[in-house]
């Protein structure tokens, strides 16, 4: 596999990644809004919500682990994370357990994944997907 960058000679790199998940964690836990975006509820535990349904992620993933497109792209699988399990995969945590169940019924519902997309079922996607990319924003700006 093709090296992304070169690591210097002597560098600890299990202290480097330490450091850096523990400021990752740290900007996650602070970007963690204290309603849900959905219905505008206090909420101090949010849902561990997929923008894909684990129901599609399942059958594509080898024994629960999926690889993200940089493990085609030849990266380094110790400078960048190349696989991830299904449940970690796609998540944020933006809305209720309420909203979550409740919201996106026609999305993720296995006798409609089979049928041709309405637009209700296109409108939740779109959600998800806007969803999604809020929560890796509000990461990004706390970073």
């Amino acid at each position: 596999m093709a090296k992304m960058m070169e690591v210097p000679e002597g560098t600890d790199k299990v202290d480097v990644r330490k450091r850096i998940n523990k400021m990752l964690s740290t900007a996650r836990r602070n970007a963690k809004p204290t309603v849900c975006a959905l219905c505008g509820k206090t909420v101090t535990s949010f849902c561990n919500s997929h923008s894909v349904p684990q129901m599609a992620l399942k059958p594509i993933a080898d024994n629960g682990i999926l690889l993200y497109a940089s493990a085609t792209l030849g990266f380094d699988k110790e400078i960048i994370d190349i696989e991830n399990g299904v449940k970690k995969s796609g998540t944020f945590n933006y809305i209720c357990n309420d909203c979550d169940n409740s919201f996106f019924q026609d999305y993720e519902n296995l006798d409609n994944i089979v049928q041709h997309p309405t637009d209700k079922m296109l409108a939740e996607i779109a959600v998800k997907n806007f969803l999604l990319q809020l929560s890796k924003r509000s990461v990004e700006m706390e970073l």
